[in-house]
């Protein structure tokens, strides 16, 4: 009895392995076959509060800048203790605290998370923005634009002074020629011939 059920066992195996490769060559690809999960609508979104096109007047090469952005659920109420990470471009742009080019932080029970950042480099650059919150991430970009100090390094005040100063000299003093070889230089204004 023993050989008959061998015989039994290897012919079932035989009838199974060839029903699955049937099942394999004409059945569609089961991942593809399945229909994807229907994608969850967000459970928050991300608001720009302060920081958004903002202009950052560089003195002496640099500023204090800052963004803040409030995570709102659903039902537009505040998110505490969303992870926020704030990331500022290399070169164009700036840094955060010890010279790094991310910051994370909570919103804090107001929905609000806020980061600070040197800025550096003249031109227009764009901050990512990206919120963890209960399994789901959303991103969003903060675009901003660094310009270059008044008067090269020089205050509005003093560069005005100046130019006033340049523009006293040139009406004081007026050198006029006379013919020949004999200069005269005299107090005045000057006056078109």
């Amino acid at each position: 009895m023993s050989r008959a059920l061998e015989l039994l066992r290897a012919r079932a195996r035989g009838i199974l392995s060839t029903c699955c490769c049937w099942l394999l060559v004409f059945s569609p690809n089961l991942a593809t076959a399945q229909e994807a999960a229907p994608q969850e609508p967000p459970k928050f979104t991300i608001n720009i509060v302060r920081g958004k096109d903002a202009q950052n007047n560089l003195k002496k090469g640099r500023a204090t800048s800052e963004v803040v952005v409030e995570v709102r659920d659903r039902n537009d109420k505040p998110v505490g203790g969303a992870i926020v990470t704030f990331a500022l471009p290399k070169g164009t742009g700036g840094v955060f605290a010890n010279g790094a080019q991310t910051a994370t932080v909570n919103t804090a029970s107001n929905g609000q998370a806020v980061a600070s950042y040197t800025a550096r480099g003249k031109g227009t650059f764009h901050m990512n923005v990206s919120v963890n919150h209960q399994g789901q991430t959303l991103t969003t970009t903060v675009t901003q634009t660094n310009l270059a100090a008044v008067g090269a390094g020089i205050g509005l005040v003093t560069a005005l002074a100046i130019g006033a100063a340049a523009a006293a000299v040139v009406a004081v003093v007026v050198i006029k020629t006379t013919g020949g070889d004999k200069t005269k230089v005299g107090l005045g204004t000057p006056r078109l011939p």
